[in-house]
């Protein structure tokens, strides 16, 4: 997501277009009233409006832009390899992320004792349409017979919890 469209977006959730209409109306009000101060409010409420949206759409996409940091997605579940993918040891469904996208290449670590054991390579087969990325893992050092590999095809939870999905390839395998 682009810069712009977080800001866009961010402006649309706290209601800056009401937010907006109701600073213009305030001023117009303001405006023809015969009002005298030191600050003229005439001035302070429009910039004081404009100043409240701009505060609360930079908040809200702040807020957003943080909770979308890069980070890693969960595998959600292991499913066996369909006949397309008859060589494939597993495939991954992974949480949404920004990091993957359509036959980018990927590995597959399996966290143990504060260490990421390599286990597979694969690629992204596809970005479905509610975000969900999956991974179709097609080597992996253990082969197919690894009792590792049918542990996350039945969707064992501690072993789907240990896995990390990488979109990058360690150097080795592509000499």
């Amino acid at each position: 997501m682009s810069f712009w469209l977080l800001l866009y977006e961010a402006f649309k959730r706290v209601n800056g277009y009401a937010m907006s209409a109701v600073g213009v109306l305030l001023s117009v009000v303001l405006w023809l009233l015969p009002l005298t101060s030191t600050i003229s409010v005439k001035v302070l409420v429009p910039v004081g409006a404009v100043l409240l949206v701009v505060i609360l759409t930079l908040g809200d996409a702040a807020i957003v832009a943080s909770s979308r940091a890069a980070r890693l997605p969960r595998v959600v579940r292991g499913f066996p390899p369909s006949s397309l993918y008859a060589d494939a040891s597993a495939i991954l469904l992974l949480e949404p992320s920004d990091l993957f996208s359509h036959d980018a290449m990927t590995s597959v670590f399996n966290r143990q004792d504060g260490l990421e054991r390599f286990i597979g390579v694969g690629f992204v087969a596809t970005v479905q349409e509610d975000q969900l990325v999956q991974v179709v893992v097609k080597a992996s050092p253990g082969g197919e017979a690894d009792p590792l590999w049918e542990r996350i095809r039945q969707n064992n939870a501690d072993e789907l919890s240990r896995l990390l999905v990488k979109p990058s390839v360690p150097q080795s395998l592509v000499e």
